[in-house]
């Protein structure tokens, strides 16, 4: 099964974990069949890998030791896109000292096993979960906000942290379900399952135990599309990450579901306005009807992912829809009676829910459906964001694919790219998608080592600045751009159509020697790492004829800031500093 990250020490009992820790900075692997000498020779150009060590046994699986600067995460997930290889995953040291430190205290949380399958229910299998447990070592999802969009929330639940909520239906700021509507419980077990507090002593945990609930009243009596527009929009301006969507239009059928205006721009709204323009996340079910959905206009959306149910053995639930449109699948529960179990979450108190657990009913190992498959996907994508606040809603749909594992692989049929038409990129593995994005920050900002209005000779035109570093030491790559200014005087701005732009890779020079024309430019150099910018620094130079600059003696240092050009430093053979007059 490609990609399959074994996380073994799933199967120990919660007091035998030993914590994942830091990156050794290097890739397991295992592949498909004995690699050969030239294919080996070949992955180590392809990817930077310094040496090769096998592991012990008749597994044909190995240690990759990266070249300086490679990041084992970047590199493992390339890798695992190889046909050569099974699965491929950044190796890490193992901390024996904190033993337990997985174990929450919600009294309920042994029956989830969705967050940790270790065959708790006759017959499953072991691991068949979502493998949230390692990932709360990293992050619980502090601070990120779930918005649920469904019949309300339960706003005096003692497991649930609601900090935001709205009835667009009445119009007010109580989401509290309405009692008299069928179904009034959805909502609050479907927050339960996302991110009902965790290791408070009492009830559940949710898929990110420490992240922040926002309660939306859409589905109801008198309830419109207009209605849903503003919870859309609500929840993207009060902040929410990720929005959750239990509910959906799916005919019985599975007949194709026109295009609805309203909506489209609602999801337009969220991913564009969203997170400060980094995009929130937007989940919806596929569907329970059991069939296959080729056209839908909502799920077809750019930034939409869909999600449909798995039982504890890691097979497609009967009813989950597929298709075309399928992005993943996450473990939920069967409809009806009998099968499989479901899954245990929050509920209303006393007659109002489901039932079954808690002093006051107010918990219930009843919920199924890929109503709850949604909310256990968004959990996960709290946590992702939580270990790293820059990513854009399009690297959270890209690393939830890469990292997914292949379940079932038989009957699911992957493609070359490792897609299914019945269970999209497979199940969600949030332990392997937080490691994947974990980022302490971006790089640092960059130092010109040219003098803002330095002389430089037309033959020996070098540009330089300092090599930046990334917290996570991480790869760091720069965008230079350098442009004529537009006149002679003192100014900025760059000559825009002119512009010649290069992307280099850890490189800290460019020799334009012979390239631009005599006169003034502006050079505008940025950094990055694989996650975004970490700001830039602008300076002016004068291209002359050779001999007309003086060798520099000395040399100073000044930072760029963010976003604006600072005092910035000479450092050039055959140049001068000298203020124009």
């Amino acid at each position: 099964m490609r990609r399959l990250l074994l996380l073994l020490l799933l199967l120990l009992p919660a007091s035998a974990f030993a914590q994942y820790g830091p990156l050794t900075g290097e890739v397991n692997l295992r592949f498909e069949a004995e690699p050969s000498a030239d294919e080996l020779e070949r992955l180590a150009r392809d990817y930077g890998i310094r040496s090769w060590e096998r592991r012990a046994g008749s597994w044909p699986v190995f240690t990759a030791a990266l070249a300086d600067g490679a990041d084992p995460a970047t590199v493992s997930t390339a890798l695992a896109r190889s046909p050569l290889v099974r699965w491929a995953e950044p190796d890490r040291l193992l901390d024996f000292e904190l033993h337990g430190a997985y174990a929450l205290d919600d009294p309920y949380f042994p029956e989830q096993w969705h967050l940790q399958n270790t065959a708790q229910n006759s017959g499953a299998l072991p691991t068949a979960d979502i493998h949230a447990v390692p990932a709360w070592e990293i992050t619980r999802g502090e601070g990120i906000r779930i918005a649920i969009m469904d019949t309300g929330v339960d706003n005096t639940h003692p497991d649930l942290n609601i900090v935001h909520e709205v009835d667009v239906i009445e119009d007010d700021g109580d989401a509290y379900p309405d009692p008299e509507q069928s179904g009034a419980e959805h909502g609050t077990m479907v927050a339960g399952l996302a991110a009902a507090s965790g290791d408070n002593g009492i009830g559940v945990a949710g898929v990110a135990p420490s992240a922040d609930l926002m309660g939306f009243r859409i589905l109801g009596d008198g309830g419109a599309i207009s209605d849903t527009y503003d919870a859309f929009i609500l929840a993207t301006d009060n902040g929410a990450d990720v929005i959750n969507n239990s509910w959906g239009y799916t005919p019985d059928e599975c007949g194709p579901v026109g295009f609805v205006l309203a909506m489209h721009d609602a999801v337009e709204y969220t991913i564009t306005e969203g997170r400060g323009g980094l995009g929130c996340a937007v989940v919806f079910s596929s569907g329970n009807q059991g069939c296959e959905l080729t056209e839908h206009a909502l799920h077809e959306q750019e930034g939409v992912i869909v999600v449909g149910s798995l039982s504890d053995r890691d097979t497609k639930l009967n009813y989950s829809v597929w298709g075309p449109n399928l992005d993943l699948m996450t473990p939920s529960g069967p409809l009806g009676g009998g099968g499989r179990p479901r899954l245990v979450t929050t509920d209303l108190f006393g007659a109002l829910g489901r039932n079954g657990l808690g002093d006051d009913n107010e918990y219930t190992r009843q919920m199924g459906g890929t109503s709850g498959a949604a909310p256990v996907l968004s959990g996960a994508i709290a946590l992702m964001y939580g270990a790293n606040p820059r990513l854009t809603y399009q690297q959270v749909d890209q690393v939830l694919c890469d990292t997914a594992v292949r379940v079932s692989p038989e009957l699911a049929e992957y493609d070359a790219t490792g897609w299914s038409y019945t269970y999209g990129c497979g199940r969600v593995d949030a332990a392997a998608a937080v490691a994947d994005v974990l980022d302490a920050g971006p790089p640092s900002e960059p130092v010109w080592m040219l003098g803002r209005w330095a002389e430089v000779p037309s033959d020996f035109t070098v540009l330089r600045w300092a090599p930046a570093t990334d917290p996570d030491g991480t790869p760091v790559h720069y965008e230079l751009s350098v442009s004529p200014l537009d006149s002679g005087d003192d100014d900025d701005s760059a000559g825009g159509s002119d512009a010649l732009t290069w992307s280099l890779a850890g490189e800290t020079r460019i020799d334009l020697s012979g390239e631009l024309e005599l006169g003034w430019y502006t050079a505008t150099i940025e950094t990055f790492d694989r996650w975004g910018s970490g700001g830039s620094a602008t300076t002016t130079f004068q291209v002359v004829e050779p001999g007309v600059a003086a060798p520099v003696v000395e040399a100073g240092c000044s930072v760029g800031s963010r976003g604006s050009a600072g005092m910035l430093v000479l450092v050039g053979i055959a140049a001068v500093l000298r203020r124009r007059s």
